[in-house]
């Protein structure tokens, strides 16, 4: 909603076309996909992504909603265009995203944590403070679902391999205010 009146489309064909994308059927047809059955729209294989937990595709369909939605309402006669516009932006957008938009995406998605795979072999500090550092938006872009479960910055290991780089130098307790010590020097070994 919020990226239809941003991208100023409407929001009826925007909330239509992206609850067209979350359907349980459509859902349901992807995981059949991904079982390996072969699904077609107009001659092209579907692809086994699922929009459910997606922020990329739904913005970039709202995005094209906005251009399809401003040429139809320029070029189709008045007469038609309440009841065309809606019908032309869906039958459009749903199926472009279906079968470009959102494929696509999924490969960029999955480049990226390919990408961060690989930095945590090379560079595994840099790969924490990378996670660490933009967490929120690997959330909300939905990168997280390709990044393995170990690499978070919440696992034992990354926490390790973490604190073994960024422990504070070693200092004698006296050295240091009571307040300041919240363990003891021995824990850091």
């Amino acid at each position: 909603m919020t990226a239809s009146q941003f991208f100023k489309t409407n929001t009826f064909i925007a909330v239509a076309a992206v609850g067209a994308l979350v359907s349980p059927s459509l859902t349901e047809l992807a995981s059949r996909v991904a079982d390996g059955e072969h699904v077609s729209l107009f001659g092209m294989g579907l692809s086994q992504t699922t929009y459910t937990s997606t922020v990329l595709p739904p913005l970039f369909i709202v995005w094209g909603l906005s251009h399809l939605e401003r040429f139809f309402r320029k070029y189709l006669p008045e007469v038609v265009v309440q009841l065309f516009t809606p019908l032309l932006c869906l039958v459009i957008a749903v199926p472009l995203t279906l079968l470009i938009i959102g494929p696509l995406s999924n490969d960029g998605a999955i480049l990226i944590a390919d990408g961060f795979n690989w930095l945590v072999k090379v560079a595994p500090l840099l790969a924490a403070a990378t996670v660490g550092g933009f967490c929120q938006v690997i959330v909300i872009f939905g990168v997280h679902w390709g990044l393995p479960p170990w690499s978070w910055p919440t696992s034992p290991r990354t926490a390790r391999t973490f604190s073994r780089h960024s422990r504070p130098p070693r200092s004698s307790p006296k050295s240091a205010p009571p307040s300041a010590c919240s363990s003891s020097p021995a824990a850091w070994r």
